[in-house]
């Protein structure tokens, strides 16, 4: 009879402290998520005023853009945008 009620005192006591950790680490998924979301925002603000920022800095869009291939090495032109060279 002992037995039985330290084992189901044991586990009891293992299931709340499974429930506070869990409940801990939702606290900091969420925080996470949070921040994640924060720096998108950021990003998406600094994607948006970097022409302006380069403009103002006077520099202008590149006419006939000359690229190296990073795979072969090569010099390439008028690489497409969304290609891995």
């Amino acid at each position: 009879m002992i037995v039985s009620l330290v084992a189901v005192l044991v586990l009891n006591t293992t299931l709340a402290r499974g429930s506070y950790e869990m409940a801990h680490l939702q606290g900091e998924v969420a925080q996470t998520a949070q921040d994640v979301q924060g720096l998108q925002e950021d990003l998406r603000a600094a994607e948006t005023e970097l022409p302006d920022k380069a403009r103002s800095l006077g520099m202008v869009p590149a006419e006939n853009p000359t690229m190296v291939s990073i795979r072969t090495g090569k010099v390439v032109k008028g690489v497409v945008k969304g290609t891995d060279e």
